[in-house]
Parts: structure tokens; C-alpha cells; sequence
């Protein structure tokens, strides 16, 4: 294959990628899940960025091949918080999902996708943007400019 098999391009997803967005949530899921995920939730996931790009409370962007066929995806939510010493803005992002597929990978998508959600989170003025990564992923966020926040807990209600 030539570099020209492998071009592609990104653009703002709508609400009718949200089944892509779905799907491509799944094959992340399968990648680093030790048991298979609820079949459930891809149908909630296809109806959460349905709702999240018609309210207003997420941006998202599909990378597509010179052919047409989807190859990754990205999901960019935007998150109120108070303002804090770190960030002053009353908003943050938090980077839900960027996801290429294999046989894509170590091609630039994955860079023009969080680019594009960056650009975003710029444009809207966000305090920061935070993610939670797969193993695998930690290297491409760190030379990115991501860094460990080893103080944050959650708790599983």
C-alpha cells in the first residue's frame, strides 16, 4: 500500500455519526476489557452522543479515508466546574473517547483527531482537558503534552 491508500480527513461529526461513534466506542472497549461489553451499551452510547451534540455539551469528529469508510473518532465533552487555582475557566473538556481502528493506527489520525478536539477546546476558551487513557495510549498522550494527575480518586456509586 502507498501513502495515498492511506489518506484521509477529518471533520465535525452530527448527530447521524453517533452510530459510528458507537461502534468505534465498542471496538475500544474489546481492545482493553477482559470480558466482552454489555451489549447494551452500544445503543446508549449511540443515544448519549445523540444527546451530547444536540445539546450543545459535546464536540465530536470523525476521520474518514480518501474512500469514505470511517477510521476514527473522537469525543470531546465539555464540563462545568468551579473555577479553581489551576483554571480559572469555569470549564473544562474531558476527552471521552479518540479511537482509531487497527490497520489505521501510526498514521497520523489519531494526532489529527486530538488536534482537532484541542483546537476545539481552544476556541472555547476550556481551562484544561482531561482524559483517561489505555495503557497502550499513554505514550502517544505524553508526547503530546498530557501529563499524570496522580491525585484524582473516584468512587463507583
Amino acid at each position: 500500500m502507498t501513502a495515498a491508500d492511506f489518506s484521509f480527513a477529518v471533520r465535525p461529526a452530527t448527530r447521524d455519526d453517533a452510530d459510528i461513534i458507537a461502534a468505534h466506542r465498542m471496538q475500544l472497549f474489546a481492545g482493553e476489557a477482559a470480558a466482552p461489553a454489555d451489549a447494551a451499551l452500544e445503543p446508549a452510547s449511540e443515544r448519549a452522543v445523540v444527546h451530547l451534540l444536540d445539546t450543545g455539551r459535546a464536540g465530536a469528529w470523525v476521520a474518514e479515508s480518501a474512500s469514505g469508510e470511517p477510521v476514527g473518532s473522537a469525543v470531546l465533552l465539555y464540563v462545568d466546574r468551579l473555577p479553581s487555582r489551576e483554571n480559572a475557566s469555569a470549564v473544562e473538556g474531558y476527552l471521552a473517547q479518540l479511537h482509531v481502528v487497527e490497520g489505521w493506527r501510526w498514521r497520523g489520525v489519531g494526532m489529527a483527531l486530538l488536534q482537532a478536539a484541542l483546537a476545539d477546546g481552544r476556541t472555547r476558551a476550556l481551562g484544561r482537558v482531561r482524559l483517561h487513557s489505555t495503557g497502550a495510549a499513554l505514550g502517544f498522550y505524553a508526547r503530546c503534552g498530557f501529563t499524570p494527575r496522580n491525585n484524582d480518586l473516584e468512587l463507583m456509586l
